[in-house]
């Protein structure tokens, strides 16, 4: 029986962002035999409300190693909010540009058109339309969820490491 040295959590401000935490554990997994990660979400909200779940939810109630807190750039933390995460073990990763979906897109195209850099609204409705060929946000977590292998392989991934600091930053996390 293996000796467990780790114990992580990644936890995403909602459902699209646990969704592609564990899709990027899936790709790295077998490179992490004494690691057990285990991925949540919040329920979106305020920043506060989201670490809030993680800490009542999860770090009350284990001993972890660490957690991840993935969320959107379009709230500012505030310092206390920062400082209590801080003390709590928990690396906090804001997605950039904006949202989650700006995130993907960078992943995807290199760079975000202009007219849509700052809009949470508008980057999701090109990435949910290009890559998911949907518009109904009903369908969204489910697509994505089937879509993530088939848009973020391994080779993209590894190809953006040192390109994107935001996905730099949660494999470093993960300790890959």
């Amino acid at each position: 029986m293996r000796q467990i040295k780790k114990s992580l959590i990644l936890f995403g401000e909602g459902k699209t962002e646990a969704i592609f935490l564990s899709h990027l554990y899936s790709l790295y997994r077998d490179k992490l035999p004494q690691t057990k990660i285990n991925t949540y979400f919040g329920k979106g909200g305020s920043p506060q409300c989201v670490a809030d779940r993680l800490i009542r939810n999860h770090l009350d109630l284990k001993q972890q190693d660490g957690a991840l807190l993935l969320l959107d750039s379009d709230i500012e933390l505030s310092s206390k909010l920062q400082t209590t995460l801080q003390k709590r073990n928990v690396t906090v990763i804001q997605s950039n540009p904006v949202c989650l979906e700006g995130l993907f897109l960078e992943i995807l195209e290199s760079s975000v058109p202009k007219n849509k850099r700052n809009n949470a609204i508008k980057l999701k409705q090109h990435f949910q339309i290009t890559y998911l060929k949907t518009d109904r946000q009903s369908e969204y977590t489910a697509k994505l969820k089937q879509a993530c292998p088939k848009l973020f392989p391994l080779e993209l991934i590894e190809s953006q490491r040192g390109k994107n600091t935001t996905l730099d930053t949660i494999l470093s996390f993960i300790r890959v």
